[in-house]
């Protein structure tokens, strides 16, 4: 069965939506370009902070986050006690030098991980894949919030997948199976790691041209009907459709946009 249309899955699930929708099929029906395009807006900002999950569940995932975070470093100070070597992370070869935006941190809030998911119709069971998932937290957001079985974090710089595996450690073993896999998430060993992840996240303001092609590549290689969303840039491939694009307003550098695509 060919599942429903975005706005149709949206509409089912929160009223208001149902409302705007069949408003704007009205106006749309009419030669009024100004009210049709009111509509649209109205439609899109509701689109925006629509939620699978309340305001009281996205501040229990903050709060796993914040719990996770606070266990880890209690631990890693109990270890560095004892062996004050732990180093945050290696210095970046000269040859990554000359890409370093593509290596620029960032990571999805708590909030704009639910709207965004919020935008999907997933598969029961599914696998989370977050490529550049630097300190761990949309892992554990996604953990959770109770949509996936499976999360997997793709992180090159060692000091992060040492501080991020630390993180998850203290994760509600009920949650879902976890791993973070050190290394590039474009190179092959890295992509084989997400290649079977029905739903893909992708912090990529700050990627070169070059990287967002090196990832619709790898990400072509994904079953149809699986979801990438990348903020700020669509994916430059053919083979996926962008269904919506969402606001995210907690990102760790302030405000962004998640162009949430689809495979053909």
């Amino acid at each position: 069965m060919e599942p429903a249309p975005i706005a149709e899955v949206l509409a089912a699930q929160h009223p208001a939506i149902q409302t705007l929708w069949t408003t704007i099929a009205t106006y749309i029906r009419v030669v009024d370009a100004l009210a049709a395009a009111q509509a649209s807006k109205t439609w899109q900002e509701t689109v925006n902070k629509a939620s699978l999950w309340s305001d009281a569940e996205v501040a229990r995932a903050r709060h796993a986050v914040d719990a996770c975070e606070a266990a880890a470093a209690a631990s890693r100070a109990q270890a560095n006690a004892q062996s004050p070597r732990y180093r945050r992370s290696r210095i970046m070869e000269l040859e990554y030098r000359p890409a370093y935006r593509n290596f620029v941190s960032g990571e999805v809030g708590a909030l704009s991980l639910a709207r965004v998911l919020g935008a999907c119709r997933l598969p029961p069971n599914a696998t989370f894949a977050d490529l550049g998932s630097g300190t761990g937290r949309p892992l554990v957001y996604a953990a959770s919030l109770g949509s996936f079985t499976d999360v997997v974090g793709l992180e090159l710089l060692d000091g992060y997948v040492r501080s991020s595996r630390e993180t998850l450690a203290h994760l509600e073993k009920e949650a879902c199976h976890w791993r973070v896999v050190h290394g590039d998430f474009v190179a092959p060993a890295g992509a084989a790691a997400w290649a079977g992840a029905d739903f893909v996240l992708a912090a990529s303001t700050c990627f070169d041209a070059a990287q967002m092609g090196r990832l619709a590549a790898r990400a072509a290689a994904l079953r149809p009907g699986a979801w990438v969303a990348t903020l700020d840039r669509a994916l430059p491939s053919s083979v996926f459709t962008v269904e919506c694009v969402v606001a995210c307003p907690d990102c760790s550098w302030g405000t962004a946009r998640a162009f949430v695509q689809r495979r053909m």
